[in-house]
Formats: C-alpha cells, structure tokens, sequence
C-alpha cells in the first residue's frame, strides 16, 4: 500500500510502512556506469553458460561484484561526490507533502 509517493511503502507482510530509498541524481548515474561496464561480462557469462561451459559463472560473479563494488564501497574519489550531495540536501528545500 502506497499512500504517498515520496514518502512510505507498505513491506506487503505485515502492513508496516518504511520510508522509501531516495536515489539521487549522482548515485543512479554512477550505477549506470557501472552496469554498463558489467553487462558486457554477464552477458558473456550467460553465452557460456548456455554453451555448456561451467565458467560463465565466473564472468557472471565478476559482473556482479563490479556493480557491488559500485554500491558498497566508498572510495576517497568518492568524498567530493558525497560532499556535493549534502551540500544539494542542505541548499534544496523538500516539497511538504501537504502542499500536493
């Protein structure tokens, strides 16, 4: 159950709500990077896997970890990144929900 857009979503169990994940803008486009790096190795390891070689699997876990190693790792490239994003939270101002 979603009763705002911006703001809940239901877990579907238990009724209970969560705020939901904002994605910015900074962060989307550096995943996109980093999928467009790994598809080309997935994509390789289902070929193989498809062909019958057990080693797709390492191409497949090598695609993976590239976009892991996107989302979980901070790299100190990264702090002017990071620092860029709160500076944007503190300047913007976030619509009420009240307003809409």
């Amino acid at each position: 159950m979603i009763r705002n857009e911006n703001a809940v979503v239901s877990d579907g169990l238990k009724g209970r709500e969560r705020p939901r994940p904002r994605v910015k803008l900074l962060d989307a486009v550096t995943l996109a990077v980093a999928v467009a790096f790994a598809a080309p190795a997935a994509l390789f390891g289902v070929e193989t896997l498809l062909a019958g070689d057990p080693t797709g699997w390492v191409f497949l876990g090598f695609a993976a970890g590239i976009v892991a190693f996107e989302q979980y790792v901070t790299l100190p490239t990264d702090v002017p990144v990071l620092a860029a994003q709160k500076a944007t939270e503190t300047v913007v101002e976030e619509p009420d929900d009240d307003d809409q």
